[in-house]
């Protein structure tokens, strides 16, 4: 007799068997194997897993429509302005410092030819202490030009630190973030005091472009993301009076606002988009100002670029639990938030839902074949159109190949997303990290190496 085993799953069979003895019919009742329980899991998982695939992919579309949605009525509203230039406002920038000798004498040259008033500008670099060359540096930067220089020490103990430090000793009326990297042009702290004096003003982003775009292939991809940041997601975005980030660069606010609401969030990995969140609490937006921009270095190598970007997507990460729940009072800005501090998700999805059709796909068929190829042409379609057209007059086979190359690096942003998400899910902290920086004095372009030169005869 078959052993009948618990795993498998039977049902009922009636069967008619002829009688021997009579014409009448002898019913049995037997049971029949139908699926093992095994199969019947596998079965339910599979169907479970389409379900979540069909679900992620409604919702990426959603937000690609979302955000398309905003651009095309964003982009060609102007926002009114009511500048009315007044006297000048006294500026106080604080530059953070690290490790980072060979980008000193690029902000040193750009400061020293800053077209201000020295009185109303005050300059304060904030070294970590372990960093010697960039202490002794920076104080004979102010040995050599005076009192609108100050030079303080703190412990490394990250940016948000540093800033603070420097926010204590500020005397500007306007208080201006710029990384270390940066290149200024002479002109942006008069444009800075324009913006001010509109009343209604009292946080201004600028627009940070990178000077070593054509380094390398990552370098051109980062640009290329940034650019399409700017024009696709932070201008619409502006105009329409949304939820702005700060982007960590370029940034101003007055003072006073910015002691009220307590500084910067030492613990916050992302701590430009953390104070962003915190005046949006307290119903101040921060206005995009395109006059407003200067130059900085964007990732070239491969490690400094994937810290930070763990960096940002475990922030934006510690930032949606953190709100989670003003998210659910579900306020069109506060959807509109939680969309952008999502985006280590969304960028997790997407790659889910590439890879899954990729594997599932039927070989013997072209079409389905295409299916995953697709998914990633339409995420990175955008981004590439931008670059492609911004490039009209040199467009060539180069500028084509920027297609599948932005495809593979949104390939490679997709898996750092993943593993932030990971590191989250699986708690494991993370410090706040310093991107390393180049100083690539000889990648700049010659007007303006022509001009630092120039600054120094």
């Amino acid at each position: 007799m078959d052993t009948i085993h618990p795993t498998t799953v039977y049902w009922f069979k009636s069967i008619d068997l002829p009688h021997s003895n009579s014409h009448s019919l002898l019913r049995l009742n037997i049971l029949v194997p139908e699926r093992s329980l095994k199969e019947m899991v596998l079965e339910l998982l599979v169907k479970f897993t389409q379900t979540l695939i069909s679900v992620a992919s409604f919702i990426l579309i959603g937000v690609i429509i979302y955000n398309f949605v905003i651009f095309i009525i964003g982009y060609k509203r102007k926002r009114a302005t009511k500048s009315n230039p007044t006297e000048l406002k006294k500026i106080t920038l604080i530059i953070p410092v690290k490790d980072e000798i060979n980008s000193l004498p690029l902000i040193f040259e750009s400061l020293k030819n800053i077209i201000y008033p020295r009185d109303l500008l005050e300059t304060i670099f904030v070294v970590s202490r372990d960093s010697k060359r960039c202490i002794e540096a920076c104080k004979k930067f102010l040995k050599d030009n005076g009192k609108w220089v100050k030079v303080l020490v703190d412990e490394g103990r990250g940016k948000p630190s540093a800033l603070n430090l420097g926010l204590k000793h500020a005397s500007g009326e306007i208080v201006g973030i710029f990384d270390v990297d940066s290149i200024l042009p002479k002109d942006i702290l008069l444009k800075v005091s324009e913006a001010f004096s509109d009343g209604d003003v009292v946080a201004v982003q600028g627009v940070t472009k990178p000077y070593n775009e054509n380094k390398n292939l990552l370098s051109k991809l980062v640009s290329m993301e940034e650019k399409a940041y700017l024009a696709l997601f932070l201008q619409p975005r502006s105009n329409l009076d949304l939820f702005l980030p700060f982007t960590g660069s370029g940034s101003f606010i007055k003072k006073d606002l910015l002691l009220k609401i307590g500084g910067w969030s030492e613990t916050a990995l992302a701590e430009d988009f953390e104070l962003a969140l915190r005046l949006f609490d307290n119903k101040i937006k921060i206005r995009l100002e395109p006059k407003i921009s200067c130059q900085h270095e964007a990732a070239s190598k491969l490690t400094p670029y994937i810290l930070q970007r763990l960096r940002w997507f475990r922030g934006y990460l510690q930032l949606l639990l953190r709100a989670s729940k003003r998210l659910i009072t579900l306020t069109p800005h506060w959807i509109d938030i939680s969309i952008i501090l999502a985006s280590p998700i969304l960028l997790s999805a997407s790659l889910i839902v590439f890879l899954y059709f990729l594997i599932s796909a039927d070989i013997n068929s072209p079409v389905n074949l295409i299916k995953p190829f697709a998914w990633s042409l339409l995420i990175t379609a955008i981004p590439a159109f931008f670059y492609i057209t911004s490039r009209l007059r040199t467009i060539g086979l180069k500028a084509l190949l920027i297609i599948p190359a932005s495809a593979a690096y949104w390939l490679l942003e997709s898996l750092t997303a993943l593993t932030a998400l990971m590191m989250c899910l699986f708690r494991i902290k993370m410090e706040w990290i310093r991107t390393p920086k180049n100083g690539v004095m000889e990648l700049i372009d010659d007007d303006l190496r022509g001009k630092l030169a120039s600054s120094k005869a």
